[in-house]
């Protein structure tokens, strides 16, 4: 199941010569970004290191995790503390690492481990596997490789980071691996109703308002099939709502019969346009993104931009068709 090449040697040796760790992923970072860390801060923790999670601009644990063990290891103010290597995941480039991206240039050992098939390899140890379907089953077979038997917390939240980024197991990355790994989690005590409930049961009722404020504003054009909406900081006041409560937008934009594309436009406290990219089939949202500065996976992708909500919309809606033009 593992090769050699594939990098896996490189992170473990990094690990074993090392006592202190900060961990990391993407700006606004998803399930199997906060699963990925929160499942690596506990393993490691096991393994006695000194380890910290923090996440780009300090936000804290969203809501439909929190519930995860080792959320306690999280930094939401504040820096960490002295630490000799810095570890990423799920991130492809140090520049979606947001403002911890200048504090990973200067650190002497960037583990880089990810998925995405735009990784520009960073790390002084690169592990990346562009063909699996969520980074938690790369961390899963390091575990493996390093530990006789995992914890049952490691393997809840390498299953939330498997469950979230294969869309279910829906995705077309989902390959058998995926249901492989899934199951030996499913061996170690993982409860799939208990994560389901948690994760996606757990709706606020200011996330359902913010929900209703964007599907107002629904817009959908026939030649890029592509169906979109935004979220203004203004909504967010007005529902009482966070931006973490937009991350599964897209998809019920995705989910119209006719949408091959669905994005959501997201403004940032400072002005920052950043898009949330979903699509269905062939299509390949990352070429979408890649344009627009950013990155991702052939059916989930994002991107950030300036100026304003009607520019960036109309300047991805022109990409879409050429797209789908294309296909």
């Amino acid at each position: 199941m593992v090769k050699p090449e594939d990098g896996y040697a490189g992170v473990i040796e990094a690990i074993h010569e090392h006592d202190s760790f900060v961990i990391s992923s993407h700006v606004q970072p998803d399930g199997d970004a906060i699963g990925c860390a929160l499942a690596l801060a506990l393993f490691l923790k096991q393994l006695g290191k000194t380890v910290c999670v923090r996440f780009p601009d300090g936000i804290p644990v969203p809501h439909p995790y929190e519930f995860l063990p080792g959320t306690e290891v999280v930094q939401s103010d504040g820096v960490c503390p002295a630490y000799e290597v810095f570890v990423a995941l799920e991130c492809p480039t140090l520049e979606r690492l947001g403002d911890l991206a200048e504090v990973a240039s200067e650190t002497k050992v960037v583990l880089n481990i990810d998925h995405h098939l735009d990784n520009d390899m960073f790390g002084t140890a690169n592990l990346v596997e562009r063909d699996a379907s969520a980074c938690a089953t790369i961390l899963y077979k390091l575990f493996e490789m390093m530990c006789p038997r995992i914890s049952p917390e490691v393997a809840e939240n390498l299953y939330v980071g498997i469950v979230t980024d294969t869309g279910r197991f829906q995705y077309s990355s989902t390959d058998p691996e995926t249901f492989e790994i899934a199951g030996k989690l499913l061996e170690l005590g993982v409860s799939p109703i208990h994560i389901f409930q948690h994760v996606y049961e757990r709706q606020s009722v200011a996330s359902l308002r913010l929900l209703g404020t964007a599907l107002s504003r629904l817009h959908y054009d026939d030649t890029g099939r592509v169906a979109y909406t935004w979220v203004t900081q203004a909504d967010l006041v007005a529902a009482d709502a966070t931006m973490a409560d937009t991350e599964n937008f897209s998809n019920h934009l995705r989910s119209i019969e006719s949408a091959e594309i669905a994005f959501v436009l997201k403004e940032q406290p400072d002005g920052e346009i950043r898009g949330s990219m979903r699509s269905k089939g062939e299509i390949d949202v990352a070429r979408i993104a890649g344009a627009m500065g950013g990155g991702g996976h052939r059916n989930a992708a994002g991107f950030s931009s300036r100026g304003s909500m009607e520019e960036v919309a109309r300047e991805v809606v022109a990409s879409c068709r050429r797209v789908v033009a294309q296909s």
